[in-house]
């Protein structure tokens, strides 16, 4: 993957797991009075099976916790993303344009008991497209259902406006027409979200 994003990923992790020592405050109660609604935007690096360099683009996500969880499900929430990511050979002796995207959503785990730092975990079932190049005759277009799994960290850098480092890797099991050809792309998301929320009591 490209060098300077994942040294970028590696260096805002580290610097969240500091905060989450220094600053963090752990909550006294697993009350929740709302929902919490955060609508996010990133820039996605990837790697893949087809393509020689970076597959690289945009992400938009939604994430919902539900409000006045009981205490076992405190944490348990959805998310919704899109995300579109385009490579510009596939193989080295293939040049052509891969463009993948996906739009899914799914459930979410997230660790809470910290105000500004929330590891979660997530999976995501989603419809996805990709439109590649093989050499074989021209750009070819395909549907499918692909599946990811994967987490990260959300920081509250300043009052509702939060940072999120994301890793994923998904699963496409019915490329080209054949179970037997599958894709993996796997890959960081870096970004911000703002978080709309009513007043909260832990």
């Amino acid at each position: 993957m490209n060098l300077k994003v994942v040294v970028a990923g590696l260096f805002l992790i580290t610097t969240f797991s500091h905060c989450s020592a220094v600053n963090a405050q752990v909550a006294p109660s697993a009350t929740q009075d709302g929902f919490t609604l955060r609508v996010g935007a990133g820039f996605s690096d990837y790697a893949g099976n087809l393509n020689n360099g970076q597959l690289q683009g945009g992400a938009l996500w939604v994430d919902f916790v539900p409000p006045r969880m009981p205490s076992f499900l405190h944490g348990l929430g959805v998310e919704a993303e899109a995300r579109g990511v385009t490579a510009s050979e596939t193989a080295p002796t293939q040049p052509g344009a891969l463009r993948q995207s996906t739009v899914g959503g799914g459930p979410t785990y997230t660790y809470l008991r910290y105000r500004r730092v929330h590891p979660y975990a997530k999976f995501i079932a989603s419809f996805a497209g990709q439109s590649f190049n093989l050499g074989t005759g021209g750009e070819q277009f395909e549907t499918q259902t692909a599946y990811a799994i994967g987490g990260g960290i959300d920081y509250r850098a300043l009052g509702n406006l939060w940072v999120r480092g994301d890793y994923e890797y998904q699963f496409w099991p019915d490329s080209f027409g054949t179970p037997s050809w599958y894709l993996d792309p796997h890959g960081i998301t870096l970004g911000l979200a703002w978080e709309f929320r009513p007043r909260r009591r832990y």
